[in-house]
């Protein structure tokens, strides 16, 4: 089965991938002794970018789901968990692989160091190995950043576990807006009362559960619903073809990304959900305006490699501090500027992400692309 490719969208994964690694940049500069972009708040959306990745995601599985459905009656699962880990597995594995052998095995020598990792070998890879990444920093919080990368895949992956379910309700219901609507809301209740503790749970516990933001992908599901009506109806397409419409959605995402307004957490993830479903809509069914048409063609393939970016960019971080420490030159320039290292990184985290997607990545989504 074809499925229609939604312009754009590629573009925005890699501006969200970008935050990220500007994010833990950041990071790693300050916990080297110096100061930097302290009141830049485009340097604090990491943990944001994520969230909107999550809506992505949500929307896009939905958004083909529905396709399926419209075309064959049916989804086929099999499939969907196919296509699922043979772009998420291989790579997930190797960078876990490869960041366990770094910070098991060859930093604890370089550093002196008994264990860089924190957490028990086995239990904490079985943890990995399984998809619950997410459960790690609640038992142990002290972990290294870089083993901390992967609980947003772990949430992704449990996610796809209740999909079939979240599916099979959608297809039983009359009115499915309103009844994903409800399932979202219901889970955010939920959600702000572990949040607040109401139930007086665990700690680790409270903290494994407040990992799963499942929240931002129902918001995705039901976004991908508005957007199947408005294809068919034509009437939400009229409404962000106007200009107006395109200025406003842009200047809700500049406003995010400076400005650093302070909301109430009950009110904060409802915001972010209906931002990022606007901005994924707008850019992927605007049929004029230029405002917002982010089909360029190489930020388009730093999209498509975004995944590695993503997973990346924090093994490539230890290789650069190193370079920075080792080499005078660098050290120099990065105590004046400390942008130049957030600035290698990226291009070292680009390189080997195009390296990964060429050489590791791309036989397997060759393959995946047999289970459609």
């Amino acid at each position: 089965m074809k499925h229609k490719h939604l312009k754009g969208l590629n573009t925005l994964r890699f501006f969200a991938a970008f935050l990220v690694v500007i994010y833990h940049g950041k990071h790693h500069v300050n916990k080297m002794g110096v100061d930097f972009a302290e009141n830049w708040t485009i340097f604090n959306r990491g943990i944001e970018a994520v969230s909107f990745f999550f809506v992505l995601s949500g929307f896009l599985i939905t958004f083909l789901a529905i396709n399926e459905i419209n075309y064959r009656g049916r989804v086929n699962y099999k499939n969907f968990f196919l296509r699922r880990v043979f772009r998420i597995m291989p790579l997930y594995y190797l960078i876990l692989f490869l960041m366990l052998f770094f910070l098991g095995f060859a930093a604890p020598k370089l550093l002196s160091q008994e264990n860089v990792l924190v957490f028990p070998m086995l239990k904490g890879t079985l943890l990995y190995v399984f998809m619950i990444p997410n459960l790690v920093k609640p038992l142990w919080p002290d972990i290294p950043g870089g083993m901390n990368i992967f609980w947003s895949i772990g949430v992704e992956e449990q996610f796809y576990l209740i999909f079939p379910v979240l599916i099979y309700l959608y297809l039983k219901s009359k009115n499915k807006v309103y009844t994903l609507l409800t399932v979202f809301l219901l889970y955010y209740i939920c959600y702000m009362l572990v949040y607040y503790n109401v139930f007086n749970l665990n700690q680790v516990l409270v903290k494994f559960i407040l990992t799963l933001k499942f929240h931002y992908m129902l918001m995705g599901m039901t976004l991908a619903e508005f957007a199947q009506k408005a294809i068919l109806k034509e009437k939400l397409v009229k409404l962000i073809n106007k200009d107006i419409y395109q200025l406003v959605s842009f200047g809700l995402v500049i406003c995010f990304l400076f400005l650093d307004i302070e909301y109430p957490k009950l009110l904060e993830d409802i915001l972010l959900c209906l931002i990022f479903s606007n901005l994924i809509f707008v850019v992927a069914f605007r049929t004029r305006g230029s405002l917002l048409n982010y089909n360029v063609k190489f930020l388009s393939y730093f999209g498509v490699i975004s995944y590695g970016i993503y997973l990346i960019h924090p093994l490539a971080s230890y290789f650069v501090r190193m370079l920075i420490v080792k080499i005078q030159f660098l050290n120099k320039l990065f105590i004046n500027y400390p942008i130049i290292y957030i600035m290698i990184l990226f291009m070292v985290t680009l390189l080997c992400s195009h390296v990964s997607y060429k050489f590791f990545e791309k036989p397997f989504l060759k393959f995946k692309e047999k289970f459609r």
